[in-house]
């Protein structure tokens, strides 16, 4: 099991060295272009004129368009020079990312209390061995692979809003449900199975969501303060900030299921989960995304 794991470590590995970043590859094209001889041979055999390279035809193709900014994401006065550092918590007043930061944690916080729990549940609720366990957990991963695509579809097409709003605002009722499973035979086992489909169709929604929020805001900020970021941003720091909220709901959703599962039950456990994206739903709608572009776009 674990030389699968490591397998596909050292695969993931190779493929980030063989990365070659938009920067580093310009370089190299521009490079190729000063080599450039200053006649080309045409089909006769003759010399022709080798085209020029301008500010007005640049090397990528498209037009060069000026960076546009929103004037309400300007500093009003400069931060302080030891931000500058840690630059990314110039932009962590504002509520939108605030908000895509707290959903990214509860997303990962609630399939961490699922992966915790689904385990003992199986065995004490229906005597399941490992592989009974396991296809418990298909059922609450299968919607990844399935609705993953649709939810970024969503996102792409509508904005972050409406899947995030729809995904947290579903998992409500059905957290709630799983109070009522019991143990049992095979019916109580379907209906166990078909609230983990549905909490994986609902844990799924808001997962790109919160990512393209994010950088969405960041973006705002860099591009109104180009003299304060410089040329690279702090997306680096961004996405390192990223990681460590979704390690965070990793790491406090099993301490979490467990003590509540033990001292007040699997169904109350699933209750107090259910209110927590209940909060998100409330502050993905007041936050994140544009109501109105739903309606435009629809």
């Amino acid at each position: 099991m674990f030389g699968v794991g490591i397998a596909l470590v050292v695969i993931d590995l190779i493929l980030r060295l063989l990365v070659i970043e938009k920067k580093t590859a310009l370089k190299y094209q521009k490079a190729s272009i000063d080599n450039e001889p200053d006649t080309w041979a045409d089909q006769d055999g003759g010399n022709v004129p080798a085209p020029q390279h301008t500010e007005e035809t640049p090397l990528l193709t498209g037009p060069k368009q000026p960076m546009e900014y929103n004037p309400k994401y300007v500093f009003a006065k400069p931060p302080p020079k030891w931000i500058k550092k840690i630059s990314i918590l110039t932009c962590a007043h504002d509520p939108a990312l605030l908000t895509a930061w707290f959903i990214a944690f509860v997303q990962n916080f609630t399939i961490a209390a699922f992966d915790s729990t689904i385990p003992i549940v199986s065995s004490d609720y229906y005597d399941f061995d490992a592989f009974g366990a396991g296809l418990l957990f298909l059922a609450l991963g299968g919607p990844f692979f399935f609705f993953g695509p649709i939810a970024g579809y969503l996102t792409d097409k509508f904005g972050t809003k409406l899947p995030t709003v729809f995904g947290f605002t579903m998992l409500v009722p059905v957290l709630v449900c799983i109070r009522f499973v019991q143990p049992g035979g095979a019916k109580e086992v379907a209906v166990y199975a078909t609230l983990l489909v549905l909490v994986g169709i609902g844990i799924t929604s808001p997962g790109a969501a919160s990512v393209v929020e994010a950088g969405t805001v960041v973006e705002r900020y860099y591009k109104a303060n180009l003299n304060f970021f410089g040329e690279t941003g702090p997306y680096a720091q961004l996405y390192g900030v990223n990681s460590m909220v979704v390690s965070l709901g990793f790491t406090i959703g099993p301490l979490f299921a467990g003590g509540l599962k033990e001292s007040i039950g699997y169904g109350n456990m699933n209750a107090l989960l259910a209110l927590l994206c209940g909060i998100s739903a409330i502050l993905s709608g007041l936050y994140i995304g544009e109501w109105s572009s739903i309606w435009r776009k629809s």
